[in-house]
């Protein structure tokens, strides 16, 4: 969610920085967003074929790659809508397949609504302290570093859930 709220808040920040137009910074914003909904929409028949864990791995390297796509300014645009289309299904997802692994704990998802609230919050927010630094141009980057991280904590809660199943079956 991090990514969701800086991508859509930074987005145009950096499309502007690299030379693209008000007007076109404005309609990839809202091509990010609708991208965003339309993906959470199409991505539910898609989840339940082939696997909750699948769809937020894979939502995760696309994002990582789009975002790196974004660094060059002519993909920038068509980078940033794929990366909404990439990131719609994570959150609702992740937060499906976290009650698939805890059937037992109805509460098992409850930590989840705080952590990405304080997510959204402070990822975006702490974009800034790192552009300070590096420039505006480095957005893309910064939250292409976000989804890998994301990425290898989605990757080893998977392996830690698969590892706990095989143990129990011994």
């Amino acid at each position: 969610v991090g990514v969701e709220v800086g991508v859509g808040g930074w987005m145009p920040t950096h499309l502007h920085a690299k030379g693209e137009t008000v007007p076109l910074a404005s309609t990839v914003t809202s091509g990010f967003w609708l991208a965003l909904a339309v993906g959470r929409f199409i991505i539910a028949p898609i989840a339940s074929r082939v696997g909750e864990s699948r769809v937020v791995l894979a939502g995760s390297g696309v994002a990582i790659v789009s975002l790196t796509g974004a660094l060059a300014t002519p993909l920038a645009p068509f980078a940033y809508i794929l990366t909404g289309l990439a990131i719609a299904p994570i959150f609702p997802t992740a937060v499906a397949w976290l009650a698939h692994l805890n059937p037992d704990n109805p509460s098992a998802t409850s930590w989840m609504f705080p952590a990405v609230s304080i997510g959204a919050a402070m990822i975006p927010s702490a974009t800034g302290f790192f552009i300070a630094g590096a420039g505006v141009g480095r957005v893309p980057a910064i939250f292409a570093a976000v989804a890998l991280a994301s990425l290898v904590a989605f990757a080893a809660a998977g392996a830690t859930v698969r590892t706990s199943a095989a143990s129990s079956i011994r």
